[in-house]
């Protein structure tokens, strides 16, 4: 309902009350066996009287009584004024001093036109958007979520000699994560070894990168404290 039709719609409305009470039909016993039954709807309602439907006449006339279609809600909130058009697929939000915006919900998508306040050219853009663009995928639905990375996991003795080695495929942000946390414990260890930095440096990098190898099932969690790590300058 745009001002106009609420503007029309609240003058003949005052225009038919005032004609209600020039007829008298604020008396029930006055007024025809339609009219009553339509004030009172029906029987349910206890009809107005000539005071009752004067004050309703004054509260239309100052605005304390506002005509609101059913399908249409209005809302303001600073410079906006958003509004639910009579389609319920559609909302229109005003900007005070630009112009508007205004949302179409359609059946393949939603649709946006932005409008400034040129009539001759109201809309400056659009977007028009599809379901699709509206999918939020799960970790494992990630486009990097198909990509596997082979790993091979070497076992040393206490002198350094490779007695053992296994191989499996990690998928790619796993891979990721741990290539994040291994770079920053190099980074830190070659600071420690230069004097920059401290064990307390150490032990947080390192419990992130343990924690990303335990998650990615690498290693079984374990509770056995770290040794102390000494390094030679």
């Amino acid at each position: 309902m745009t001002p106009a039709d609420k503007d029309q719609a609240l003058h003949t409305i005052l225009a038919a009350l005032r004609t209600y009470q020039e007829l008298g039909y604020g008396d029930p016993d006055i007024r025809p066996n339609d009219i009553h039954d339509i004030a009172t709807n029906g029987g349910d309602q206890i009809s107005m009287d000539n005071a009752g439907i004067e004050e309703l006449c004054q509260m239309l006339n100052f605005g304390d009584l506002e005509l609101t279609h059913k399908d249409e809600r209005t809302t303001s909130q600073g410079p906006f004024t958003v509004t639910q058009g009579d389609d319920s697929t559609r909302l229109d939000i005003g900007i005070t001093g630009l112009g508007g915006v205004q949302l179409n919900r359609t059946g393949e998508g939603l649709v946006i036109d932005v409008t400034g306040q040129d009539e001759e050219n109201p809309v400056i853009g659009s977007l028009a958007l599809l379901e699709s663009d509206f999918t939020t995928l799960s970790d494992e639905q990630q486009p990097n979520s198909g990509l596997l990375v082979p790993v091979t996991l070497n076992t040393f003795d206490v002198e350094g000699n490779q007695v053992d080695t296994q191989s499996m495929d990690l998928p790619g942000h796993q891979v990721s994560d741990i290539i994040d946390h291994a770079s920053q414990l190099v980074v830190v260890m070659r600071d420690m070894g230069a004097g920059n930095s401290g064990i307390e440096a150490f032990d947080q990098v390192y419990s992130q990168l343990e924690e990303a190898i335990t998650t990615a099932k690498i290693v079984d969690p374990c509770d056995r404290p770290l040794p102390t790590l000494h390094l030679m300058p």
